[in-house]
């Protein structure tokens, strides 16, 4: 008996291979399948015995070989419980047993354990130690060949090597040479159009890719509403035109008619006044005369009394006209009631005249804001440019300030691009950049020229989509008459600024950073 290792076989082309082929093992008379075993231990599903760490049993493996089976006697040493699992451990196996068992799993595991007749010549050998143990005696052919084989592996591994230095050194370069890198897109080169109005979009006079020219008509909405509604306002101002005509005119017969009245009441009062002063005069002689027969007693007391009111009730007259400007007479009151009438008038057709003023003014104001929105309905280029996309039809229903077409201007494009938060501390203003475009296989400086979300505030250009831990930066090209289209993505690679970097730069390939 020979004891055998948990881990490996001196020798053994497959060492320890853990097989699923299933086979079974007698321990005390009870059979049970094994799904999960070596040449050195197996596993017991459900072991029906009390055993104890460590603990040695007798075991018999049975090996199926298509119609027999093979019995082989080994000692087995518990070593582990894993739940209902019991881990085995083959500690005593025969020369020949052991033999028999290798073969049997490099058959399994090429899938020819049924070849009984391979197995059957290991069972008839004699129990010496395995030829498999002893050295392999080489011929000088053998040698040769070995030592080419050798060398084959010392090249590759030197190469392999070699290989792996210059890729550590490459990367420690890169990551000094190169301090982040992101994808940028083109902006700041386009200028969106957008709906002056909710309405139909009546007209498309352009198309996608299409070269404009400042000045070109690009689209126009809808305004047949707005041009009745604007003839309506027209006919409307002329018909109040008239209304006010008419209303001075009328004020100006009015205030004739109350200046007439004015003039009448003039006369009248005066006429009256010298009516209502003679009369007072001849009370008073009368009252006079009555005094002077009363006190001598020609005269009653009734007789004096009647004379005395008289007088009295004709000065109180007097007084009225001349200290309260008042003519309590019929004629006076007739004068007064149709000077107030006419001064009614006046007052309601200056309240009119106003109304109207005030009516033609809006009105006005209605015609010159449609006269606008008809005006404004007619979209023209304010630039040279090429259409970059179109976002609605002709004679689909549109609203206010919905995107109808962008257009690809020629102004100088800057590039928006991002970077996590952690990145942006080794990021500042003036950075050196380099872009490379794909399209163009073409490097080509920058710098940074803003960094932070208010780069984006206010912009009409399409902007990148920034998430809540990620930065906004914005790149502008060293060289202004570079151009590109609207939207196009590059490279951006944020450089070094360090003098040793600069010299870098200049002596390596810029080709070297896309490795």
């Amino acid at each position: 008996m020979i004891p055998a290792s948990i881990t490996s076989q001196a020798n053994c082309q497959r060492k320890s291979h853990r097989l699923t082929i299933p086979i079974q093992v007698i321990i005390e008379e009870k059979s049970y399948r094994l799904n999960n075993w070596s040449a050195n231990g197996f596993q017991v599903e459900n072991l029906e015995l009390e055993l104890k760490i460590d603990e040695i049993v007798d075991a018999t493996l049975v090996l199926p070989t298509g119609g027999a089976s093979i019995l082989l006697n080994v000692k087995a040493r518990l070593r582990n419980i894993n739940h209902k699992l019991y881990g085995f451990e083959i500690t005593e196996i025969t020369e020949r047993n052991s033999r028999v068992l290798r073969h049997y799993a490099s058959l399994a595991i090429d899938g020819n354990y049924n070849h009984i007749d391979d197995l059957s010549s290991d069972l008839f050998m004699m129990d010496v130690a395995s030829p498999i143990k002893e050295p392999i005696a080489l011929t000088d052919k053998e040698s040769k060949k070995v030592h080419r084989s050798f060398l084959k592996r010392v090249y590759f591994y030197a190469a392999f090597g070699l290989l792996f230095i210059a890729l550590i050194f490459t990367t420690f370069l890169y990551n000094y040479l190169i301090v982040a890198h992101s994808t940028g897109l083109i902006s700041g080169n386009s200028h969106n159009y957008n709906a002056p109005k909710d309405g139909l979009l009546q007209s498309l006079y352009v198309k996608n890719n299409q070269h404009i020219a400042k000045g070109e008509l690009l689209f126009e909405m809808d305004t047949k509403n707005e041009k009745k509604l604007l003839e309506n306002k027209k006919r409307q101002q002329q018909l109040l035109k008239k209304q006010l005509h008419s209303a001075k005119k009328l004020l100006t017969h009015i205030n004739h008619t109350i200046a007439q009245k004015r003039v009448q009441m003039q006369s009248l009062g005066k006429l009256e006044k010298e009516k209502i002063l003679s009369t007072k005069k001849a009370a008073e002689s009368n009252y006079k005369r009555a005094l002077y027969l009363y006190k001598r007693h020609l005269i009653t007391s009734k007789q004096f009394s009647e004379m005395q009111n008289q007088y009295l009730h004709f000065k109180a007259q007097y007084d009225n006209i001349f200290l309260h400007q008042n003519i309590p007479t019929k004629n006076s009151l007739l004068v007064d009631q149709a000077y107030i009438k006419s001064q009614d008038q006046k007052i309601a057709l200056q309240k009119l005249i106003d109304k109207i003023a005030i009516d033609m003014n809006l009105n006005k104001d209605d015609i010159t804001s449609l006269q606008k929105d008809i005006n404004a309905s007619i979209v023209l280029s304010q630039e040279d440019a090429i259409v970059h996309n179109i976002f609605h039809k002709a004679h689909s229903y549109v609203k206010f300030s919905d995107n109808i077409l962008t257009l690809e201007t020629l102004q100088q494009p800057y590039i928006l691009t991002k970077l996590l938060s952690s990145q942006i501390d080794n990021i500042y203003l003036k950075e050196p950049c380099l872009i490379y475009s794909k399209r163009l296989n073409k490097f080509f400086n920058a710098h940074v020229v803003g960094i932070g979300y208010s780069i984006t505030q206010g912009s009409t250009t399409n902007t990148v989509e920034i998430s809540q831990n990620e930065i906004p930066i914005r790149i502008a090209f060293d060289d202004p008459s570079v151009h590109f289209h609207l939207n196009e993505y590059l490279k951006v690679y944020f450089l070094n600024s360090s003098e040793f970097a600069k010299k870098a730069f200049r002596i390596l390939p810029q080709n070297l950073i896309l490795l």
